[in-house]
C-alpha cells in the first residue's frame, strides 16, 4: 500500500553561516560549469547539474530577500507581504528539489563517479548536493519519510501475519488448544511421578511415612548344592590298578598269582 509522504516545511530563514555556505557552494558550481561546459555539455549528467545549479541560485536569492530588514516602518510593513510570497516560492523550490531533482542528480552524479576518468568531478558534485540538502533541511525530511514507510510496512506485516479483522477491529490470533491422547503406559508413569512428587513434598514438610521393611525369605537366601542327575544305565568305571614292578626277576607263576 503506497503511503503519502509528508509535506516538506522549509526553513523560514537561514543563519548567516548557512547562507554563506550556500553561496560558497553556488560559486563552486559556477566554476565547475565554466570549466567543464565545452567538454561535458552533451553528457547525460550535465543536464541535471545545470538544473541543480539554477535552482540553488534561486533559493539563495529568495533567502537573501527574506534576511533583508528594511529601515523604515513603511518598508517593513510592505516587506511582510513580500515575505509571504517569497516563503511560498521557497517551499515550491525546496519541494521540487527534494521530490524530483535530488534523486535524479544523485543517480547521475553516481554514474559519473563510476566512470574513473571523471570521478573527481562526480565526487565534488555529490558533496555539494549533500551539503546543500543538509542546510535546506531536505536530509531530515528524507529521514522522516523513511521512518514513516518502515512503520507502515511493519503495520502491514502485522495485519497480514499476526492478526485477523473481526467486526472492524484487529484481534490477535491466539491459536487453538491441542489435546494429546495419552497411552496407558504414559498414565502409569504419570502416577509414579505423582507419587514420587508427593514423597518429596512430605520430606520437605517434615512428615515422613515410614514403610515397614519386607520380611526376608530364608528360602531365597539358602544355598543349595546342585546335584547332577545321573542316567539309569550309569555304571561306575573301575580304576585299573597299576602293577608293581618287581625289583628282582620272577617267573610266570609269580605273575599269575600277582594278578589275583
Amino acid at each position: 500500500m503506497a503511503t503519502s509522504s509528508p509535506s516538506i516545511i522549509p526553513k523560514s530563514t537561514l543563519s548567516t553561516t548557512e547562507l554563506s555556505d550556500l553561496r560558497h557552494l553556488s560559486s563552486l558550481l559556477h566554476l565547475a560549469h565554466h570549466r567543464n561546459r565545452n567538454q561535458h555539455r552533451r553528457a547525460p549528467f550535465y543536464r541535471y547539474f545545470l538544473l541543480f545549479r539554477r535552482h540553488l541560485s534561486r533559493i539563495i536569492d529568495l533567502y537573501t530577500t527574506l534576511a533583508y530588514v528594511p529601515d523604515t516602518h513603511t518598508a517593513r510593513h510592505r516587506k511582510k507581504a513580500e515575505d509571504r510570497a517569497a516563503l511560498a516560492r521557497v517551499q515550491g523550490e525546496v519541494d521540487f528539489l527534494a521530490r524530483t531533482l535530488v534523486p535524479r542528480c544523485e543517480h547521475a552524479f553516481g554514474q559519473l563517479i563510476a566512470d574513473l576518468r571523471f570521478g573527481v568531478l562526480g565526487v565534488m558534485l555529490i558533496g555539494a548536493l549533500a551539503q546543500s540538502c543538509g542546510i535546506l533541511g531536505i536530509n531530515a525530511w528524507y529521514d522522516d519519510v523513511a521512518e514513516q514507510e518502515v512503520g507502515e510496512v511493519l503495520r502491514q506485516f502485522e495485519r497480514e501475519e499476526w492478526g485477523t479483522v473481526k467486526g472492524g477491529a484487529e484481534v490477535e490470533d491466539l491459536g487453538e488448544v491441542v489435546k494429546r491422547e495419552r497411552s496407558p503406559a504414559a498414565e502409569e508413569s504419570g502416577t509414579d511421578r505423582l507419587a514420587s512428587e508427593k514423597r518429596v513434598n512430605a520430606h520437605s514438610v517434615g512428615i515422613v511415612q515410614r514403610v515397614p521393611p519386607e520380611p526376608l525369605d530364608r528360602k531365597k537366601h539358602t544355598t543349595k548344592k546342585t546335584v547332577k542327575e545321573r542316567p539309569a544305565n550309569f555304571e561306575p568305571v573301575k580304576e585299573k590298578k597299576k602293577k608293581k614292578k618287581r625289583k628282582g626277576g620272577g617267573d610266570d607263576i609269580d605273575d599269575l598269582f600277582d594278578g589275583l
